[in-house]
């Protein structure tokens, strides 16, 4: 599972460039922090390539790691936006009406309810069939109280 890099920049060639330009006789300060500013990046593209070359061969030691980023994916969180590009089982935990969401405290979620009572106060209640339009039937409770729903007006 070797990662494949693609072309490094080549800084050398840099310095053979500055070295034909005529910056080194007419402003030799220049040519000073130019030169030395392309050695500093070898220097720093050779400790990256190391670095990564280093970090790929101990992934490569992690024979379950394929297996380790599918559990993390699979894993079912609530979040704020919609994860589920990272996280496949993710649900996006939305605010409804009169719903305010406090994350001011760091992995906590405090759920607020601003409005009075959460929904309307005008109404009437009704009795729940099972829906069928032709011969409707009434739903019963296990005490055998009739069911009954909330219709708002």
């Amino acid at each position: 599972m070797p990662t494949e890099i693609t072309v490094q920049p080549e800084f050398g060639r840099l310095m053979s460039l500055l070295n034909n330009t005529r910056v080194q006789t007419q402003n030799p300060a220049l040519w000073q922090f130019l030169s030395q500013f392309v050695q500093s990046t070898k220097q720093f593209q050779f400790v990256t390539n190391k670095d990564v070359a280093d970090l790929l061969k101990e992934l490569e030691d992690i024979g379950d790691l394929p297996e380790l980023v599918e559990a993390i994916r699979a894993t079912t969180v609530l979040t704020t936006d919609d994860e589920t590009d990272v996280f496949l089982a993710s649900r996006q935990l939305l605010a409804g009406i009169n719903i305010t969401f406090d994350d001011s405290i760091t992995g906590v979620r405090t759920i607020n309810s601003t409005g009075s009572g959460g929904g309307p106060t005008t109404g009437y209640w009704a009795p729940i069939t099972n829906g069928d339009a032709v011969s409707p039937e009434l739903l019963f409770d296990s005490n055998g109280e009739c069911i009954v729903g909330f219709t708002p007006s």
